[in-house]
């Protein structure tokens, strides 16, 4: 109801940008959360815009390890699910890398070689779904793979070997961020053995850990009983959640131009 003419909320011929650290929607405008320009003090030409390059965005995401799959019924549909809560649609541009440390080896398996993530794309849904063979996306509905990466590597393990996300070079210094299992221990007769079963984390556990807790997953192996392919759900963690946030960050009306005007919102 109030024309903003004259206000502290007035862009015309310049720009209103939300500040840096507002990162949570406001149902009633407050001028403190905005750094604004207009002709009552100055103008903003396009040259003054930035859309796509809000200074509050941040390029870090959550990355997890939320399934294993080993099924009882068919080995071929074998996979490793990662999710991020906060990075769909985000490219990985971090030096990660999807690692194995086969049985009870205390150093990382080497060949195959540990597979990169670097300048792999989120998908939209946040998941990202790697498995072993191609086979796998007739053996699940909807062909959830994003990535196939061959047998005997990270995605095609038996149910006994230690799976994490690391960062830095897997064959030197790394820093892990994600585990499944614990190095130098074979997983046979144990708790992280999944053996022609599966592990997946648990719901509330939406956190990456570097230090595996056998009390974050829900695990199924041949040591209770065995799960099958149509007990594999690609896609699907019970942590995830649809929600987001959405922000407007920028709202432009240059100076110069008026055809380049436009709305910026940020998630």
């Amino acid at each position: 109801g109030e024309d903003g003419s004259g206000t502290a909320h007035e862009f015309e011929d310049g720009r209103a940008e939300r500040k840096a650290e507002v990162t949570t929607p406001k149902s009633v405008w407050d001028e403190n959360d905005w750094n604004v320009v207009s002709d009552a003090n100055t103008v903003a030409d396009v040259e003054d815009m930035d859309p796509r390059e809000w200074i509050g965005a941040t390029s870090t995401f959550t990355l997890l390890i939320t399934e294993l799959a080993d099924p009882n019924d068919d080995n071929l549909a074998r996979f490793v699910e990662l999710y991020s809560p906060d990075g769909a649609g985000q490219t990985i541009t971090d030096d990660l890398w999807l690692i194995r440390w086969t049985n009870g080896n205390l150093d990382p398996q080497t060949n195959p070689a540990p597979y990169s993530l670097t300048g792999k794309v989120i998908p939209a849904d946040g998941f990202l779904v790697v498995c072993a063979v191609d086979a796998a996306n007739t053996l699940y509905n909807g062909a959830p793979c994003d990535e196939i990466i061959g047998l005997n590597g990270p995605a095609d393990s038996n149910g006994d070997d230690q799976i994490a996300i690391v960062q830095g070079d897997p064959a030197g210094d790394f820093t892990i961020i994600d585990i499944f299992g614990v190095p130098g221990e074979d997983g046979s007769g144990t708790a992280h053995e999944f053996e022609d079963g599966r592990a997946e984390r648990k719901a509330e556990v939406t956190t990456p850990k570097s230090v595996w807790d056998e009390n974050d997953w829900n695990v199924v192996s041949d040591a209770n009983t065995v799960a099958n392919v149509e007990d594999m759900d690609p896609r699907e963690w019970i942590g995830a959640t649809s929600t987001f946030t959405l922000l407007i960050t920028e709202l432009a009306d240059p100076n110069d131009d008026n055809l380049a005007r436009f709305v910026e919102l940020y998630s």
